[in-house]
């Protein structure tokens, strides 16, 4: 499977608009794209992050971007303007996934996330709990 994602994206135009839903479905395949960046580029140049991480505190979450690129942290005018900024998704606040697609989606990227908890050495990408199993 991982040979058959990174090969879709090397498609024409014409068959990228055809496979449009797959494309949609590679979008979480992230270990898959981290194995080949990991070749060009040094682990440290990267700062995986969870989105979920970001809705539950993004102060934190900002402050270690900040950090990751080596820029000032801001001042607490700055952290106000930024934190007022909207950053949840309105069109689906307040609903819940299906059980079935939950399901569905879970073991559809699990052999992925293993790969990606094994790549970032930390189990959190593995989608227990309330994100997953």
């Amino acid at each position: 499977m991982f040979h058959c994602t990174l090969y879709l994206e090397s498609l024409s135009q014409y068959l990228e608009d055809i496979f449009f839903h797959c494309d949609q479905l590679m979008r979480g395949m992230y270990s898959v794209w981290l194995h080949v960046w990991f070749t060009f580029f040094p682990r440290e140049a990267f700062l995986v992050l969870d989105a979920q991480d970001y809705f539950r505190n993004p102060r934190a979450v900002l402050a270690c971007i900040f950090t990751h690129l080596g820029l000032p942290a801001p001042s607490e005018l700055e952290w106000d303007a930024i934190l007022t900024q909207s950053h949840i998704n309105v069109a689906a606040t307040g609903k819940e996934m299906l059980p079935e697609a939950r399901k569905a989606a879970t073991d559809f990227y699990a052999p992925f996330n293993r790969d990606l908890a094994e790549l970032l050495g930390d189990e959190k990408w593995l989608w227990r709990g309330a994100a997953g199993e």
